[in-house]
C-alpha cells in the first residue's frame, strides 16, 4: 500500500504532474488536483496551465472559474485576454 506524502514539495510536485497529466482530459479534475498545491508560485503556475487548457474545453465554465479564483487579477487579465485574442 503506498503511503501518502507529507505536505512539501514533494507532494506539490506530485499534485502538479498529475494535474498537467488531467488537464488534457477533464480540466475541472485537474483544478482540483492543482488547488492541492501549498508553494504559492507552483500553484499559480500549475492553475495558469490548466486554465489555458480548461479555456478550449469549456470557455464559459473555465472563465467563471478564473474570475472567482484566487488566481492575483494580472493573470486572470492575461489569460482571458490572451484567449479571447486567439478567438478574434
Amino acid at each position: 500500500m503506498m503511503q501518502p506524502l507529507s505536505v512539501g514539495r514533494t507532494k506539490d510536485s506530485a499534485s502538479r504532474a498529475i494535474s498537467m497529466n488531467l488537464c488534457g482530459d477533464n480540466a475541472q479534475d485537474a483544478m482540483n488536483r492543482a488547488s492541492g498545491i501549498g508553494d504559492p508560485n507552483m500553484l499559480t503556475t500549475a492553475q495558469q496551465t490548466v486554465a489555458r487548457h480548461w479555456l478550449k474545453q469549456d470557455s464559459a465554465t473555465a472563465t467563471q472559474w478564473i474570475n472567482s479564483s484566487t488566481l492575483p487579477q494580472e493573470v486572470k487579465t492575461d489569460l482571458l485576454k490572451r484567449f479571447r485574442a486567439r478567438l478574434i
